[in-house]
């Protein structure tokens, strides 16, 4: 062969090689959900990046949207795709549409890359299949340990959660007994949440661990869900989710107990690349997603396969591109129907390139397979809910299984019982929270609830603690034109105690700089009153207190208009009503004096002898006595109420009369409009927010009437009790309902408590946020 053959020879070798390696495009099917739209700004993202970078093929990507519970559908789409010549099939299996896409890869020989994988047998696994996702099995059962669990709830939303239960338990025998005291599978948000409100009405005291085998986005809006509904108690509850997470998932997840797996951080600087091409405006404003995550992961292993395929054998596809067609074995794509049937001659080939990929700069790190497809030799990082968000407790690898870093939250009480130290609790002197049992000693010895708690807490949690008063004697609130609270809050924002057990409401703002337990009481606010002195005579209209005069002035016109109606009626009906009386047949019946007569002994219950027989006077005559039914017995009920309160002295002054049994509403408004009684709360605390904070008319009103009479407020609660006494029903005080309960049943009896609450709270042990014992 002459130099010239040889030279043109080898510059057409040197163009197809180049036509091949920067024009011709490798196929490969993804198969989607129908309202998945973070794949397609996934795939979109891809292209961008391989096409910038100096790769020697770029990927084409063919897209089909299928029903993962339809089978048949599924099958469909995966033929289309096969028709197309793609070279691999990546996308989600869920346990229905799984044996359908392993059983197609299989027959035909294509590479299949899927996030993850259902629990299934050997026998039906996808032989060219990998998984991209770690199997956390094991992972979940070392946290078990840790925690030291012997009860599980379990919930999956998938057909195979019986199985991943079955294999856990598996795993668990003869290392730890563990108990499953339910499982179910959920669909549902509500359905979730309500299930989980009858485990905690089954059992109030006890901590429900919660294994929580589902999708990522399920698991959120549960927990969400649960932290939303005030009528459970969220710190009864401890969840561990089963699948891997990213660091989007833990925003908004606070006030309950959750520990979970993060597959990438962003703290990591290849994620945090790819968080900013991902956000491009270009792309779309689609959330970052674990599944969108593993296919990303998923993509980057088929394109590193198959440039270590054609850096071994640069020529191997070339004779599988004719024309703009991709040819298997001389045929144009793959007819699922054809027989005999043609498959992938690459296919086993790439799926073993795939299998012995080794990367180590994907977003989830480290990237290898087993011969089954799934991986290992990667890490998981532990994480957990704090108040102030989330934070890394520890890592768990396939290599060196659980490794705590940071002593968890929910563990650390056996931290604090091996330091021994003193713990320093704050609180403040209320009846019958905590009193003085020797009033005159230097050293003081306390009683009362809160004393009671402080030993029964320090006796299970095993510590020592010194109980002391809060210096400046408030409960705790932010300090005028300043971001600094007072009171035992102040105290434990500075760190000068370690826990405060006293009365203390949980409020939203106190929640965000202290930690409150669950909590031990719920109070309302309520208001006390001075008894008044009993009166030593009655009026002789005393009969005529139960009503007002208002309501004595329609009852009379009431009579008065029945009488006319009876009147009328006996006089206008055919024939007219005549007595019974056998003297005076000829006699009308109802005469004007008889209709008033028979009207008012109505009243009293008593029989006249003289009967209507019309219908329509029947009628009026029984709507009157049913009437006058209702308003004796409404009467008798008042004017008991009235003499018992008379004989007890139970009266609240307002403006110039005395009024009994008012509600809490009814002398609020009477202050409003009056200004009397006079009424006062503590100056500072959660009534006084109540009272600022509230949206309600009334209680808006009354902000505004303290904040124009300084002079009714108080500084302690036992300021307000002692005017109360002094002002003799002039004034009246609103606090926590249960202290006031208290100091109206004890000695001297001199107070009562108002019908009615505005408002219900509870009582917490609050905590630092960062404190151990929490």
């Amino acid at each position: 062969m002459s130099p010239k053959l040889i030279y043109i020879f080898t510059i057409l070798l040197f163009i197809n090689l180049k036509v091949f390696g920067k024009q011709s495009k490798i196929p490969v099917g993804v198969l989607s959900g129908p309202e998945d739209s973070s794949t397609a700004t996934l795939l979109r993202l891809y292209n961008h990046e391989t096409q910038s970078n100096s790769s020697s093929f770029t990927i084409e990507f063919i897209k089909e949207k299928v029903d993962w519970m339809d089978s048949y559908n599924v099958g469909m789409a995966v033929c289309r795709l096969l028709s197309r010549g793609i070279f691999a099939l990546v996308g989600p299996s869920s346990t229905e549409s799984y044996p359908t896409l392993a059983s197609y890869t299989n027959k035909f020989q294509v590479p299949f890359i899927s996030p993850s994988f259902p629990k299934i047998l050997p026998s039906d696994a996808a032989l060219f299949g990998v998984s991209v996702q770690p199997e956390t099995s094991l992972a979940v059962l070392d946290i078990i340990r840790f925690y030291k669990w012997t009860s599980i709830v379990y919930l999956y939303d998938r057909e195979d959660g019986p199985e991943r239960l079955q294999n856990l338990l598996d795993l668990t025998s003869g290392i730890t007994d563990l108990e499953v005291k339910e499982f179910k599978r959920i669909a549902s948000v509500q359905e979730t949440n309500n299930f989980l409100r009858q485990i905690e009405l089954a059992e109030r005291e006890s901590i429900k661990h919660v294994i929580l085998d589902v999708t990522p986005t399920l698991a959120k809006s549960v927990i969400v869900n649960l932290v939303n509904d005030v009528t459970i108690e969220k710190r009864n509850f401890h969840f561990l989710l089963v699948h891997p997470t990213v660091d989007e998932f833990w925003t908004e997840l606070r006030g309950v107990n959750i520990t979970g797996f993060r597959l990438v951080n962003t703290d990591d600087e290849v994620f945090n690349k790819f968080l900013e091409r991902w956000k491009r405006p270009e792309l779309g404003n689609e959330q970052i997603t674990v599944e969108a995550v593993l296919i990303y992961d998923g993509l980057y292993v088929l394109h590193s396969a198959i440039s270590s395929l054609l850096a071994d054998q640069p020529d191997i596809f070339q004779e599988n591109f004719h024309r703009g067609k991709v040819y298997f074995n001389g045929t144009a794509g793959i007819d699922c129907f054809q027989d005999p049937s043609v498959v992938f001659e690459h296919g086993p080939v790439i799926a073993q390139y795939v299998k012995e990929i080794h990367l180590t700069n994907a977003l989830t790190k480290n990237i290898e397979f087993d011969a089954n497809g799934h991986r290992r030799g990667y890490t998981l990082d532990i994480m957990e809910t704090v108040p102030t968000g989330h934070t890394q407790v520890g890592t768990w690898s396939d290599d060196h299984g659980l490794q705590i870093v940071r002593t968890p939250l929910l563990s650390k009480v056996a931290h604090v019982q091996a330091t021994e130290k003193v713990i320093v609790i704050s609180s403040i002197l209320e009846k019958p929270y905590l009193m003085l049992k020797e009033p005159e000693s230097e050293n003081p010895v306390f009683e009362g609830y809160c004393k009671d708690l402080a030993d029964l807490l320090a006796k299970k949690l095993n510590f020592k603690y010194k109980l002391q008063l809060v210096k400046d004697g408030n409960y705790g609130s932010t300090i005028e034109n300043s971001s600094n609270w007072n009171g035992m809050i102040g105290e434990l924002i500075r760190k000068e105690v370690d826990m405060v057990i006293a009365p203390l409401t949980v409020t939203s703002k106190r929640a965000q700089v202290v930690h409150f337990t669950k909590s031990f009481m719920t109070v309302g606010i309520a208001m006390l009153a001075k008894k008044t002195v009993p009166k030593a005579h009655m009026s002789p209209l005393f009969f005529l207190q139960p009503f007002s005069y208002d309501v004595w002035i329609c009852l009379c016109l009431a009579y008065l208009g029945m009488s006319i109606l009876l009147f009328i009626s006996s006089h206008f009906t055919v024939p007219s009503e005549k007595s019974t009386s056998e003297t005076n047949k000829s006699k009308p019946c109802f005469t004007f004096s008889t209709s008033l007569w028979v009207t008012l002994a109505s009243l009293f219950f008593r029989n006249t002898g003289i009967y209507a027989k019309s219908v329509s006077t029947r009628i009026v005559h029984s709507i009157w006595w049913f009437f006058t039914f209702i308003l004796v017995v409404v009467y008798i009920a008042s004017i008991s109420t009235y003499l018992l309160a008379q004989q007890l002295g139970t009266g609240v002054i307002t403006g110039s009369n005395t009024m009994y049994m008012q509600t809490i509403h009814d002398i609020l408004h009477d202050t409003v409009t009056e200004g009397y009684p006079k009424a006062g709360i503590i100056k500072s605390g959660s009534t006084f927010s109540f009272f600022k904070n509230s949206k309600l008319p009334l209680i808006e009103k009354m902000h505004e009437y303290f904040l124009k009479n300084p002079d009714f407020l108080t500084n302690t609660i036992y300021e307000g009790i002692a005017r109360v006494r002094q002002e003799e029903g002039g004034y009246v005080f609103l606090t926590e309902s249960s202290t006031l309960e208290y100091i109206s049943h004890h000695k001297p009896c001199d107070t009562m408590l108002i019908p009615g609450e505005l408002d219900r709270k509870p009582f917490a042990v609050a905590l630092p946020l960062e404190s151990p014992l929490k």
